[in-house]
């Protein structure tokens, strides 16, 4: 896959993540929800497949394990990625690089009361920055570009709802 569709696909998977996430946490009944649930699992299962392997399977687990698929869109979601992925050719999983993103990933969910990750925990910067740490010892930047417009995505989904659903109307105050 070439790495300008492989970020792009990153990117509008962040997106649908985020957005059905948002839909999902303001308890909104759309229907509608499910499409860009299971697109982007669809994407994520297709980013996988596009050389991320170790990177999107991390975050998947990394989400069941933080008990995150708690909403039938987010089920959706993690069901398209499945039966995507059984489908896609992961020829470039590394088990050393997938337990380095699933324990970032898996921080980055859970909320830990430690100061001494908290400036990274808290601002989910754990897994960009084991990307990070990554591309200096493999060479490899594509997965911390790929986190990184996954990650801006997912503000824009953020943005996307806030814009659709202001949070002053639904009476909920802002979350992180």
């Amino acid at each position: 896959m070439e790495i300008i569709s492989l970020l792009a696909i990153c990117a509008i998977c962040g997106f649908c993540a985020k957005f059905s996430d948002e839909v999902a946490e303001r308890k909104l009944r759309l229907f509608e929800a499910y499409a860009p649930a299971l697109l982007y699992g669809i994407l994520a299962a297709f980013a996988a497949a596009g050389g991320q392997a170790s990177l999107f399977l991390a975050m998947a687990v990394a989400s069941i394990l933080s008990g995150k698929i708690d909403h039938p869109l987010h089920i959706a979601g993690l069901l398209a990625f499945a039966a995507t992925i059984a489908f896609l050719p992961l020829a470039t999983f590394s088990p050393f690089l997938f337990s380095l993103f699933l324990v970032a990933a898996l921080l980055d969910e859970l909320e830990i009361k430690s100061r001494a990750i908290a400036l990274f925990a808290d601002r989910r910067l754990l897994l960009p920055t084991s990307a990070l740490v990554a591309g200096i010892w493999t060479g490899d930047f594509i997965p911390l570009l790929a986190i990184v417009l996954f990650d801006l995505g997912y503000h824009g989904g953020r943005m996307a709802t806030d814009k659709l659903f202001p949070i002053a109307a639904l009476g909920k105050k802002r979350r992180k």
